[in-house]
């Protein structure tokens, strides 16, 4: 099986180009960046260089992973954020349909309002902001075509110090004091954990929406301390805080929690607890 990879550069990209070559699929890795030198380069924003791409590619199953991930930047910048996220997925969409190709779509948990938590696909999605907005859009351009979108939120290491278990590690461990939000919940995957399962759940013919997280979830301060448990950190510098302590453009979910039995049933398997994947993390640091 031939299967092209967008965002392979981005935080999750590279673990999900290592869950595919794991299963042995032959995997065509695209993006902006050159910091692989297998990866296509293309503009997904520009339709006659994805078509391109795709064609080049031929294959059976995309994964689009490839997105503008700036919550507040998409705030500031709803045009772009229209281009990147539902733009390409809807192009990506109507090529998929056309060669008969199968799309897996790496949406959010973000797409909720979070006023309850414990989400379940059957659930009304109620964005909050631009961002969440058109992943959601996103996310119809791909069910229209009998796609897969799978809401997540993961964590992991990244080599530009992206994401927010990097952040923690790197403020963390030059001994800075930083806030826990004690308000913001949710139940992300460790990458490596996220893509295996991601993977694996791509090669079901599982279609629509699914949701895709931790068998648990916690929130913001319990997750900091957690990371700073495993990496041995002083507990004390993750002070105790709320959302509307931070200076933020777009307004945020408060609870993303997720409910994930759907997935764990195709899988048949447990998923893991957020504390698996940061011990996850802490044991691949080492």
């Amino acid at each position: 099986m031939t299967v092209l990879l967008t965002g392979a550069t981005g935080l999750f990209g590279p673990y999900i180009a290592a869950a595919l070559q794991a299963r042995g699929c032959d995997t065509a890795l695209a993006g902006l960046s050159a910091a692989a030198g297998d990866t296509h380069r293309a503009d997904l924003t520009d339709e006659a260089q994805a078509r391109a791409l795709v064609d080049d590619v031929g294959p059976s199953m995309i994964i689009h992973a490839a997105a503008l991930t700036n919550v507040d930047l998409c705030e500031r910048d709803p045009a772009l954020a229209e281009r990147v996220n539902r733009g390409t997925t809807a192009t990506l969409a109507r090529l998929a349909d056309e060669g008969g190709t199968r799309l897996v779509f790496i949406s959010t948990d973000s797409v909720f309002d979070g006023t309850r938590g414990e989400y379940r696909e059957s659930d009304e999605p109620r964005p909050l902001n631009v961002y969440a907005r058109t992943k959601l859009e996103a996310e119809s351009e791909v069910t229209r075509v009998g796609g897969l979108a799978v809401r997540m939120n993961f964590f992991g290491r990244n080599p530009r110090g992206a994401g927010l278990a990097e952040w923690l590690i790197r403020e963390l461990g030059a001994g800075k004091e930083i806030t826990g939000f004690a308000d913001v919940v949710f139940s992300p995957l460790e990458c490596s954990a996220a893509a295996e399962l991601l993977v694996a759940l791509a090669h079901t013919e599982a279609a629509g929406v699914l949701h895709l997280g931790a068998a648990d979830a916690a929130s913001k301060l319990a997750f900091a301390l957690l990371v700073a448990d495993a990496f041995g950190f002083e507990r004390a510098l993750v002070r105790p805080g709320r959302l509307s302590d931070g200076s933020l453009d777009a307004a945020r979910p408060l609870n993303t929690s997720l409910v994930s039995d759907r997935a764990a049933g195709l899988l048949e398997r447990a998923l893991p607890t957020v504390a698996d994947g940061v011990a996850s993390l802490s044991r691949d640091a080492g």
